[in-house]
């Protein structure tokens, strides 16, 4: 197994001995080029979580099931950052805004081929709120005009249309979305029949962020584009999970972040505009252009840009197909299991098609903050719905099956103790 100390010391890493960029650049290619070839070079996948894992800073026996929250970032990229820090506080200027932030047009690159697009229909942001904002903000709704959405999306996705709301006289028709959804015809029809000659947004998780639903969005582009209604995504949760391609799922605008299953850094992100509605949508943000530093965008945390492209890297190197499907066998190992424990009620999907690596259930017996901090006792780490006294577990490739096992022999004997 390759471990953590003999990857640096193979690679003659020193986090204070080197003083150039050029040759701070080389270790980093040559730290990621060492990862990649014992990734690409791996007889099956078990071997590549173990790379993987090895190079997780996580504490010593914590079972991790939470990404959805916040991924964990790998070892590589901290260092990666570290160095380049120190590279930058030594000449701030010169390298923010010269070889460090050239750098970052290179992301935008990245990010636009790991998703399917166009360089020129990406900006890089923080997060996926900063990117829904910039949507929120700069719509021209006139009064009267309807957002469509459902009562399952995140907060931090919402606000720019509560923002709307009450600043430009738009109307929220949130549809009541039915948990667990049966199949995606059952979706299909309640967003047809909520459109209205009103609607002029609709706007959906990819991930729902309650059940973990997979939006069929292809699906629903085709209701939404011929009647020329924006179709806008939050896609916190896919990116990094799901093998991304939004030219093929038909949204107009997709907001995602960085720091969940892509396992970036956090305070990144990155917002897709699709070049024919980009008339439509001008925010603040990109006044002076799309670039990833303008004079609207202002400085930017080049470091943590140049992270999120690492963590691309790493992403690709294993493939984002391959780490869907492990997320997938890995989370269909959980639901049968959850189903079976009294006192659980499933509201993620049964159909696996709609289904994620994202499966939360209601706590019948008990609650559910009590039973998340008993696992945590336990060194178990899981998300809690407040609203539905759920739990939500995640199931990313890097968690191992041990893992769930040991989830699943601790978690009844907390229900209603």
């Amino acid at each position: 197994m390759l471990n953590r100390r003999s990857f640096l010391k193979s690679t003659s890493i020193g986090l204070f001995s080197l003083s150039s960029l050029s040759v701070r650049c080389a270790e980093k290619q040559d730290r990621l080029t060492y990862l990649v070839s014992h990734i690409e070079s791996a007889p099956d996948f078990d071997y590549i979580v173990n790379v993987i894992r090895d190079q997780l800073v996580l504490e010593s026996g914590l079972a991790y099931l939470n990404t959805g929250s916040l991924g964990t970032c790998p070892a590589i990229i901290l260092e990666y950052i570290y160095d380049l820090l120190y590279e930058l506080e030594k000449n701030p200027v010169s390298m923010n805004w010269g070889p460090l932030g050239s750098e970052m047009e290179n992301v935008r690159e990245k990010v636009a081929a790991f998703i399917g697009a166009e360089k020129e229909e990406i900006i890089l942001t923080r997060n996926t709120t900063e990117g829904m904002n910039c949507i929120g903000s700069s719509y021209k709704f006139r009064t009267g005009d309807e957002i469509l959405t459902t009562n399952h999306e995140h907060p931090g996705g919402m606000v720019c249309w509560e923002y709307s709301a009450k600043m430009r006289g738009a109307n929220i028709k949130t549809i009541e979305m039915p948990y667990p959804v049966e199949n995606k015809e059952q979706v299909l029809t309640l967003i047809e029949d909520n459109i209205t000659p009103s609607t002029k947004i609709c706007s959906f998780s990819h991930v729902s962020t309650i059940t973990g639903l997979r939006m069929p969005l292809k699906e629903i582009s085709e209701i939404t584009r011929p009647k020329g209604i924006l179709l806008v995504c939050d896609g916190a949760q896919a990116p990094g999970m799901l093998k991304i391609d939004v030219k093929d799922l038909g949204v107009d605008i997709y907001s995602a972040s960085g720091h969940k299953w892509m396992m970036a850094p956090k305070e990144t992100g990155f917002l897709y505009i699709r070049k024919e509605v980009q008339e439509k949508i001008k925010p603040v943000f990109t006044y002076s252009g799309y670039g990833s530093y303008s004079a609207s965008s202002g400085t930017r945390s080049v470091v943590t840009v140049l992270g999120l492209g690492m963590a691309i890297d790493i992403q690709n190197s294993i493939g984002p197909d391959r780490i869907e499907k492990q997320c997938r066998k890995l989370s269909g190992l959980l639901y049968p299991e959850l189903m079976d424990i009294p006192g659980l009620e499933m509201i993620s999907p049964k159909d696996e098609i709609l289904r994620t690596a994202l499966l939360s259930t209601i706590v019948r017996k008990g609650k559910n903050s009590d039973i998340k901090k008993k696992l945590e006792e336990n060194h178990v780490i899981v998300k809690v719905l407040p609203k539905y006294n759920a739990l939500r577990f995640s199931t990313h490739y890097f968690n191992v099956t041990e893992e769930i096992e040991y989830l699943l022999s601790k978690l009844p004997n907390f229900l209603n103790a």
